[in-house]
């Protein structure tokens, strides 16, 4: 990396079928925020985007997580 240069990276869960959107958030994330679901929320929409910043040694996250249907 170049001294001082910035290094951006985006995650995204939109482009996976519902089924494997939280999963592929536990994969990516679950170590920073867990989440409990049932076996039904699951299998239910997720959102999950993650942006990600790496200036020399130091990272810095934005983090959206939520499903349109767990919070009714």
């Amino acid at each position: 990396m170049v001294a001082n240069a910035i290094a951006y990276s985006r995650f995204d869960v939109a482009g996976l079928p519902p089924q494997q959107q939280l999963l592929a958030y536990w994969e990516r994330l679950g170590h920073v925020i867990e989440i409990v679901p049932s076996r039904e929320q699951v299998r239910q929409p997720f959102i999950c985007v993650s942006d990600r910043y790496d200036i020399g040694e130091f990272s810095i996250s934005d983090l959206n997580a939520s499903s349109p249907t767990w919070f009714n």
